[in-house]
């Protein structure tokens, strides 16, 4: 078989003993990742109640399933599931701690996975899961290349607060300035073992001063993310206590020293925290502020994959010029600075420059690894924002990393899919973005880690570029020094920032701007894309002024703004200006207006995942039959929880009965005959999922179909309601189990597949593709079988 795992068979365990799953079985070549999609043999014979018979694994197809055994350390060589049998004597919640895997089902119900920690207790969180009187089926699956270690742990306490392995994800918890009052944010983790509470609130108390907030219920068998507000009194030393409260009653309290900073010490690094846009939730970053403040620039530095802000911190010394800013990527290793992570730097950013002195024409990138990539991609989606960047032993785009495997990209529904992570893929709107910044790159020779192949290739691509340097450091790893060079070389390297700091963000008198997705990266300088023709792939404009006249070019752009003053020639065609003036192509000429806000923009344009945003809140159907309402919940909760592990992050999950109108988006799980709130959002969707799909005038899809598709909120002009629904609870599972929140993975606007889909190598997605600028069906771009 070829596999190097194995499965628990523990009989009569006591509830009040550790149950550690290290004997059992395993299977290999039931599981491909295609990246968007899957072949999963596993999954599509659970879903189909095929995978046991009277209580017995089943094997599948030539597929069998074989006792191994887990050594501590050990790497898998192969994609496997892993199967433990826990025997109960009664029905009970345990706490489940593991690493290793990208998810379980316990009993078939999904709960998150731990993949970037194995067999480090560090990074592992604990997730309370339900186990049956008799005979429980725990499957694992675990990807090459991973370690993995499980235990099951009795519930010491049915509700907890943690801050859960804070020694390797940092606190979500402030700085207090010596001497100085405080009032802000921070976040705690939040285990409930027990029924759904609602009705919160957390009471933080800092010396002689103390804060309520209400927060939102916590469902049963969850952990979630908690925002609380902060006081505190000056002083020089502080301590954080924490109460959960439910009207009266303390659940459960907390209590952790809060971090005080000498701001005259010679060395001041400053964690902040902020309240994300994205779902609510408090995030951090830190400031090593400069030495003369006034005038000084502002250089973001992206962490390493696995580590935080501290490290980044820690390997750059307090500079005069500027302020170090570091953004923790949501969590340790996060988003690679995609997606979510994107976001969070952003906001991290502008967080730091309302409360910073500073030059708005002296902002800065850089980063080691995985936040070198973090510094190359920033560059290439926001030409104009950085001055100059500096990636250290950094990777382009996360696809060099994680090499394509979708073997049917080559059809017409492939192509659809590729098309929507398109702006993950850097190297298509690599020349003319990073044209007119200047860029220092860094490498080890030796490197292997990060291969420095990646950097000479860069360097490559941009043959002819005219602010370019690059050094090879001979000999060196990823995570270098160097004598006479303070901390650590690999970043504080004195060449790179001496060239960094010459730099400043030009007027933009010429520009070469391409985008895949307007949702993402719209603008640079006086130029902003607002509609594309052909969604998702690569829009360009040129452009260029000379006094008061002004030439811009466009490719695959349906509407743009241009700011600038006197006559402007765009394509074609000209026209008289006097600041910023909005254009629209139709009937292949251009005419001044801006699009209905109604229509798609860099606002609101989907696709799928951008409806996981702006403080979406999670609502799942309760309407239908119990196996329905469960496959819905479960979903959900999937969803949640995964966000949590990656995101460092909560989006509210709430039953449809308790929907009400505003939030801001709105994730549906469930259908029209499930979800009560579908009516109010989809009712005039051209997409109505109940026991089938109808895609109006296009087709009607039976069988058991899983169905992601994003779609404006009625009555809003910038919030998105985004759908996870199948027509049968098996579709519904298999819905919940789409890697949405995978790095660089996208998806269109409407993706309908089949169950079949998990048992095809190539896959079976039944109809893709993207809504047209109006959302209508019949100006989109649609294909199927």
């Amino acid at each position: 078989m070829g596999i190097i795992v194995l499965l628990a068979l523990l009989c009569g365990v006591s509830s009040s003993q550790d149950i550690p799953l290290v004997e059992g079985e395993a299977i290999a070549g039931v599981y491909k990742d295609l990246n968007q999609i899957r072949m999963d043999l596993v999954e599509h014979s659970l879903l189909q109640g095929k995978l046991f018979k009277d209580e017995k694994l089943l094997d599948i197809g030539s597929a069998e399933w074989g006792p191994i055994e887990i050594r501590k350390g050990e790497k898998f060589r192969v994609d496997c599931y892993l199967h433990f049998e826990v025997d109960s004597d009664q029905e009970k919640v345990m706490i489940l701690e593991a690493g290793g895997h990208s998810h379980v089902f316990v009993n078939g119900t999904p709960r998150m996975g731990n993949p970037h920690y194995g067999v480090s207790d560090e990074g592992r969180v604990p997730i309370p899961v339900k186990l049956k009187e008799g005979t429980n089926h725990l499957l694992f699956l675990v990807r090459k290349g991973n370690g993995f270690k499980a235990t099951l742990k009795p519930v010491e306490k049915e509700v907890s607060l943690s801050f859960v392995n804070k020694s390797k994800w940092e606190p979500t918890l402030p700085s207090l300035i010596s001497g100085r009052k405080y009032s802000g944010w921070g976040g705690v983790d939040i285990i409930n073992a027990g029924d759904r509470l609602t009705g919160l609130k957390i009471l933080a108390r800092v010396g002689d001063r103390e804060v309520e907030t209400s927060i939102h219920p916590i469902h049963e068998h969850s952990i979630s993310r908690a925002s609380f507000r902060i006081k505190a009194p000056a002083s020089n030393k502080a301590t954080l206590h924490l109460e959960l409260k439910n009207s009266e009653e303390v659940l459960d309290s907390l209590e952790v020293p809060l971090e005080v900073v000498n701001p005259k010490a010679k060395r001041v690094v400053i964690r902040k925290t902020f309240r994300s846009s994205v779902d609510g939730s408090i995030q951090s970053y830190r400031i090593t502020p400069a030495k003369n403040p006034e005038g000084a620039g502002i250089l973001v530095a992206c962490h390493d994959s696995g580590r935080g802000t501290k490290d980044i911190c820690d390997m750059l010394p307090r500079k005069k010029w500027c302020h170090i800013v570091a953004p923790m990527n949501r969590r340790p290793i996060g988003f690679s600075y995609e997606d979510w992570g994107r976001l969070d730097v952003l906001e991290a950013l502008e967080d730091a420059k309302r409360q910073l002195p500073h030059d708005p024409k002296k902002i800065y990138i850089c980063g080691l690894g995985m936040g070198g990539h973090g510094a190359w991609a920033f560059m290439a989606w926001y030409p104009g924002m950085f001055a100059a960047g500096g990636p250290s032993g950094g990777y382009l785009s996360i696809w060099d990393l994680e090499e394509p495997k979708l073997n049917f990209r080559s059809s017409r529904t492939g192509e659809i899919l590729w098309r929507s992570c398109s702006q993950s893929r850097i190297k298509q709107l690599w020349m003319g973005n990073l044209s007119k910044t200047p860029v220092y790159v860094l490498h080890g020779q030796l490197d292997r880690t990060v291969r420095v192949h990646w950097s000479r290739r860069a360097v490559k691509l941009l043959k002819g570029h005219p602010n370019l340097k690059y050094h090879e450091e001979k000999g060196a790893s990823h995570r270098w020094k160097r004598d006479g060079i303070p901390f650590m070389a690999c970043v504080n390297w004195p060449q790179m920032f001496k060239f960094l700091r010459k730099q400043q963000i030009g007027t933009g008198e010429k520009i070469s701007f391409t985008t895949a997705n307007p949702g993402v990266s719209s603008q640079c300088h006086w130029v902003g894309i607002e509609q594309q023709k052909k969604f998702h792939k690569r829009s360009k404009v040129t452009a260029s002024k000379d006094g008061d006249s002004a030439r811009v070019t466009t490719t695959n752009v349906q509407a743009l703004w241009v700011d600038a003053i006197g006559t402007v020639r765009l394509d074609k065609q000209s026209f008289e200006v006097s600041g910023k003036a909005w254009f629209r192509k139709k009937g292949g000429k251009w005419s001044p207006g801006r699009p209905p806000q109604s229509e798609k923009s860099s606002l609101r344009t989907g696709p799928f995942k951008e409806a996981f945003t702006n403080e979406a809140v999670l609502v799942y159907g309760t309407q239908g039959s119990d196996e329905e309402s469960k496959a819905n919940f479960e979903a959900a909760r999937f969803h949640q929880e995964t966000f949590f592990y990656h995101g460092n992050g909560n989006f509210p999950l709430i039953p449809d009965e308790e929907y009400k109108p505003g939030y801001g988006n709105i994730i549906l799980y469930g259908n029209s005959r499930t979800n009560s709130a579908w009516e109010g959002l989809l009712g005039g969707s051209p997409v109505q999922v109940g026991s089938t799909v109808k895609v109006r005038n296009k087709r009607e899809l039976t069988g058991d179909l899983a169905v992601l598709l994003v779609r404006p909120k009625p009555g809003c002009d910038t919030s998105l309601v985004g759908v996870v629904s199948g027509t049968t609870a098996k579709g519904m599972r298999m819905a919940g189990m789409f890697p949405i929140f995978t790095a660089g993975i996208g998806y269109p606007d409407l993706v309908i597949a089949d169950i079949s889909m998990l048992d095809k190598e190539n896959g079976n997605v039944k109809f893709a593709g993207f809504f047209g600028n109006d959302w209508s069906v019949e100006n989109g771009e649609f294909v199927g079988e």
